[in-house]
């Protein structure tokens, strides 16, 4: 069976509003200025983003880490907010491609939780049961013609 994937972009730009309405983010680690350069780090065995921010005012580019669940979090909370439908069991991870976050989404095998397939996939693996059921009520039932009686 297919398996379905999803990946959601966020430029620098497109990164600030999440992480300044995470909770988990202090807007003290956000200078103002444009998030130029995005780059994986990690501090402490965690992992973390290190943003490269450039203010506006004196132009001088500082360095802000960010660990990596937080950014995750404000990232999927932005796609809460924002009525971006993610599936609550997908497996989704943060990575940096071209400059970007982007939250991968793998969402499993197409059509997977869709009740009415997990309803026929469980008939399916019981057909030798309801068979042999349905054999033996109708060998049990009265005026009915049994298995090899036919005219």
């Amino acid at each position: 069976m297919p398996t379905e994937y999803r990946r959601l972009k966020f430029t620098g730009a497109e990164l600030r509003d999440p992480l300044e309405t995470e909770a988990g983010t202090k807007k003290k680690r956000l200078p103002a200025g444009d998030i130029v350069a995005l780059s994986a780090a990690r501090r402490n065995n965690r992992f973390g983003i290190d943003l490269k921010v450039v203010e506006l005012s004196s132009r001088k580019a500082r360095t802000t880490g960010i660990p990596e669940d937080v950014v995750k979090s404000a990232v999927i909370e932005f796609c809460i907010r924002e009525r971006i439908p993610l599936p609550r069991n997908a497996e989704k991870t943060l990575r940096i491609v071209d400059n970007r976050i982007c939250l991968d989404v793998d969402i499993g095998e197409v059509m997977e939780n869709v009740p009415i397939l997990d309803y026929l996939k469980g008939l399916a693996s019981r057909q030798d049961t309801i068979l042999s059921e349905l054999r033996r009520l109708h060998d049990r039932a009265p005026g009915l013609a049994k298995s090899g009686d036919e005219d």
